[in-house]
């Protein structure tokens, strides 16, 4: 019996020490903080905030907790309207207790509150029919440049309309492609080299984005070339384009006039070009010529979308004028089917966040630019190795555009279509 007694008190010790080294933890549910809502709460609209800081409240009233704020030009989700206050959907972090000594902070989706004064409604933010009507800008009207660019109301030359994208997929299908430009008959190549002749006597020593010339070709461009070394006038040799064209940090004017030096700039070899290139020094590829005018084109290929110059061979040797446009391909620019008018995006946009449009006279004796705008309120919308996003189709020029109203919002998700007709 005393044995019995003994053992069952050990058995009582024992579990009375295992209990000691095991407390049991006391674990917290708390409830969930804020107005928690799933993830596919929809969406009504996008707003943009106004301010460099603007607050976002847990109630729909300047007394609550600010729970986040939003920099100038953030953008916000709609979910909902209370008066002066707008319901937002909002991703967060809480902090939760898991006992009476440890927490964690949990991320949630919660709806919150911001006042429909700091923020801009998308609708404010898209272009309207009142906006195609303000004034736009130009720096060139009929061949006249300004110093600065003029402000002029756009329904003096153009006639601009918003359009569905409907209508905009069905002018696309229609879209004038332009065709490729007929190479000058007495071109020269070698290698990947192309010299093209102006009238002064001179090559204008360009690249080619063809396939290099055979070996016979080469052999007798290099001879020609040999021989007109041997000619001691400046006027008969052979030269690069940078020898004329100081295009870089220069604004170009309405004709595109500029200033050549024939004493210097030369390029004869391949390996003087070469070494051009290494220094910075743009390339630029020979792509053909405006049939019925003495324009070749050229494209300088160091830039993003590209860039074409359309130059007057004629004046090349003493005064070039030259023309800039943005390369879009087949679509743009492109000549009207009386030949009359070469049509595209200025060279411009390439260095400015606005549409540009340039319009240019054509003729026997040359080019001139009649008309440079600017649309201050829109920009083409181009996504690198997209189709193009502006075109003409039915002598209009049809684009996808987003809106700039407001300074530093950009309502990329939200494109808009306009037609714009020469007057």
């Amino acid at each position: 019996m005393k044995q019995l007694l003994t053992s069952a008190l050990l058995l009582l010790v024992a579990l009375g020490l295992s209990f000691c080294a095991n407390p049991t933890r006391t674990t917290i549910v708390s409830p969930l903080q804020g107005d928690t809502i799933p993830e596919n709460t929809p969406v009504l609209y996008s707003a943009y905030s106004k301010n460099d800081t603007t607050y976002i409240y847990e109630y729909p009233s300047e007394d609550s907790l600010i729970i986040a704020q939003r920099e100038l030009a953030e953008q916000l989700e709609v979910i909902g309207e209370q008066g002066d206050w707008l319901e937002v959907k909002v991703r967060t972090t809480r902090r939760y207790p898991l006992d009476k000594v440890m927490d964690e902070e949990r991320e949630q989706l919660e709806r919150l509150y911001v006042q429909r004064r700091d923020v801009w409604r998308e609708e404010e933010l898209l272009l309207n029919e009142t906006d195609l009507r303000k004034p736009i800008l130009a720096y060139c009207i009929d061949g006249e440049r300004f110093a600065e660019p003029k402000t002029v109301a756009p329904q003096e030359y153009v006639h601009i309309e918003l359009i569905s994208e409907e209508q905009y997929e069905e002018a696309s299908v229609i879209r004038r492609a332009q065709q490729d430009w007929p190479w000058h008959p007495g071109t020269l190549r070698a290698d990947r080299d192309v010299l093209v002749p102006i009238d002064t006597g001179t090559f204008l020593q360009v690249r080619s984005y063809l396939e290099g010339a055979d070996s016979q070709e080469t052999a007798r461009t290099w001879a020609i070339i040999d021989s007109i070394r041997g000619i001691p006038h400046d006027s008969e040799r052979v030269v690069s384009v940078g020898m004329f064209l100081e295009l870089d940090g220069q604004e170009l004017d309405c004709e595109g006039e500029a200033e050549g030096d024939s004493s210097e700039g030369d390029c004869y070899a391949d390996e003087e070009c070469a070494a051009e290139e290494e220094e910075g020094v743009a390339t630029y590829y020979y792509e053909g010529e405006v049939p019925g005018t003495p324009i070749m084109v050229l494209v300088k290929a160091d830039v993003e979308l590209g860039e074409l110059l359309f130059i007057n061979r004629e004046t090349l040797g003493s005064s070039p004028a030259y023309i800039s446009f943005a390369d879009f391909g087949r679509d743009l620019p492109v000549v009207s089917r009386d030949s009359s008018l070469l049509v595209g995006v200025g060279g411009r946009w390439l260095e400015m966040n606005r549409a540009t449009l340039a319009y240019v006279r054509l003729s026997s004796t040359g080019a001139k630019t009649a008309l440079e705008l600017d649309f201050p309120l829109m920009e083409f919308i181009y996504e690198e190795g997209a189709a193009s996003e502006v075109f003409m189709a039915d002598g209009a020029i049809y684009a996808k555009v987003v809106a700039r109203k407001v300074e530093g919002i950009t309502c990329y998700d939200k494109p808009q279509y306009v037609r714009i007709r020469l007057n």
